[in-house]
């Protein structure tokens, strides 16, 4: 078995690759890339029997990484693992035809079982999974909240995980600038944090094309 995992965080990468190990005796190969960008250019190189990719990444995330994985390489078995548990989120991955979706806090039963399903080509949900699919929140509200062209720009770069620092580079603000922007966007979309406010952009469409920065 070979994996591919796709994860900005080289902690986290380190640590699930350690665990995986524990529980496949027989894995002795694997490739790690930190965005859905380095992926593609290893499976260009490289044959692999499973995907698990993260959500949130810089320079490209899992949506856009999975949209071109389903397209170039359809039978790959895809694993998405994120913190992000919104519905709209989910389901528009399990639309795509991923094999499974999990949360980071899933217990290793769960992530051995969406592994052990996804290398025989079938689909996994673990129960808090389907649960949040079972039960749809109205988002009409959402759809209401107008966005301004930074605004958009600066979510974007939220949630490919930009720090103050970055965003102010890129937008041309001071960090102060930046920081004062995000407390209004949070107002504005009665999010509570950073998180919420990813989850927000995914449930409007703000980040279905997140790595388009060019204000609209």
């Amino acid at each position: 078995m070979k994996i591919l995992l796709v994860d900005d965080h080289q902690i986290f990468r380190a640590s699930l690759i350690r665990l995986l190990r524990s529980i496949y005796k027989g894995l002795n190969s694997y490739e790690e890339a930190k965005d859905g960008k380095e992926a593609l250019e290893k499976l260009g190189k490289s044959k692999f029997d499973l995907v698990i990719l993260d959500v949130s990444m810089p320079v490209m995330d899992g949506y856009e990484a999975s949209r071109i994985l389903r397209q170039d390489y359809p039978s790959l078995p895809i694993i998405i693992l994120t913190q992000f548990d919104d519905y709209y989120l989910i389901s528009h991955f399990v639309r795509i035809g991923i094999n499974s979706f999990l949360t980071k806090d899933a217990n290793i039963t769960e992530l051995k079982c969406a592994i052990d399903s996804a290398l025989k080509n079938e689909k996994f949900l673990s129960d808090k999974i389907e649960r949040i699919l079972r039960v749809r929140v109205s988002f009409e509200d959402s759809h209401q909240v107008e966005l301004a062209p930074q605004e958009k720009v600066l979510i974007q770069l939220l949630q490919q995980g930009k720090t103050s620092k970055d965003i102010a580079q890129h937008m041309g603000l001071t960090i102060k600038t930046v920081r004062t922007y995000r407390e209004r966007l949070l107002d504005k979309t009665k999010t509570k944090n950073v998180a919420e406010l990813i989850s927000f952009g995914f449930r409007t469409g703000h980040l279905f094309y997140s790595n388009n920065l060019e204000e609209q």
